[in-house]
């Protein structure tokens, strides 16, 4: 009788530890996930790295092109990325928000995929860009989704190669 009741109980123990499995632990191994799981963790890296302020981590993300932020930050030395992305949340309108949901769009390729993001602004509202510079939403109709491309570079490496949206 009493080694069926630890029987029991190991077995309930380990159909517990199994439901708590969470995906997105740190400790679960790439080899676990899937590349567009991947590819999707990078982006939420990317953006939730400028978000709060890690612009560093945010540069080891990035893969796309700098020239904007280089043409509004004169003063800073074009291989410091972590400075470009710092004046670009900061001061240039690099609108560095905090996600309210990734989608897989669509796979591109085996090392590229698309994804439609939307953000949420510091009172916890939808961020929606109106449209710019006193044109009429009849022409250009306001924006709630964002898309970000994110390609495989080396095995297991992926980077982002859009910016978040741009308020001027």
């Amino acid at each position: 009788m009493k080694n069926r009741i630890v029987y029991a109980l190991i077995f309930a123990l380990i159909i517990f530890l199994i439901s708590c499995h969470d995906q997105n632990n740190p400790l679960t191994t790439s080899s676990n996930l899937s590349n567009d799981q991947l590819a999707r963790n990078t982006l939420m890296r990317f953006l939730n790295s400028l978000h709060n302020g890690e612009f560093a981590q945010a540069a080891q993300l990035y893969g796309g092109v700098y020239q904007t932020m280089l043409d509004q930050n004169l003063g800073v030395s074009p291989n410091d990325h972590a400075a470009l992305f710092h004046h670009a949340c900061t001061q240039n309108g690099m609108q560095c928000l905090q996600v309210n949901s990734v989608i897989l769009d669509k796979k591109i390729s085996d090392v590229e995929y698309l994804y439609k993001v939307a953000f949420l602004q510091d009172d916890g509202t939808p961020f929606v860009l109106e449209p710019c510079c006193g044109s009429d939403d009849v022409g250009v109709p306001s924006q709630q989704a964002f898309y970000f491309t994110v390609v495989e570079m080396d095995p297991g490496k992926f980077v982002v190669l859009d910016l978040p949206p741009y308020v001027p």
